[in-house]
């Protein structure tokens, strides 16, 4: 008689790269966000959100990290807005869980204060 052992394992928390939180984004900068979530058996699907409303669900596995890209051109609209990305596999009850606040600075509005800054001089 032959067993199999299967092991499970929750996916390890996931990582937004290609923004720190603060910095400060142009208005019409092309920007790309990736979720990267290493581990975890089977590995983690990662589901990206805006504002709490799911905007892309697709990912690639490759070796033992799942990977998950947005790309967007940002706008003022961007600004403050919460990008979210949760990892989960059939181990993690819950999402894990990893987000930043973008800080989007419009380009009109930075040429119309230093127009004023100079004529105050």
């Amino acid at each position: 008689m032959k067993y199999c052992i299967v092991i499970v394992d929750a996916p390890g928390a996931p990582q937004i790269l290609g923004y720190v939180e603060g910095e400060t984004i142009k208005e019409n900068q092309s920007m790309t966000l990736t979720c990267v979530s290493r581990g975890g058996n089977p590995l983690a699907e990662l589901i990206w959100y805006k504002n709490d409303v799911r905007i892309d669900s697709s990912y690639a596995t490759v070796g033992k990290e799942s990977r998950n890209d947005v790309t967007f051109i940002a706008n003022t609209k961007d600004n403050l807005s919460r990008f979210r990305c949760e990892a989960t596999n059939l181990m993690s009850p819950r999402p894990k869980i990893a987000d930043v606040v973008l800080t989007v600075m419009c380009t009109l509005c930075c040429i119309i204060i230093v127009k004023i800054v100079y004529s105050l001089v």
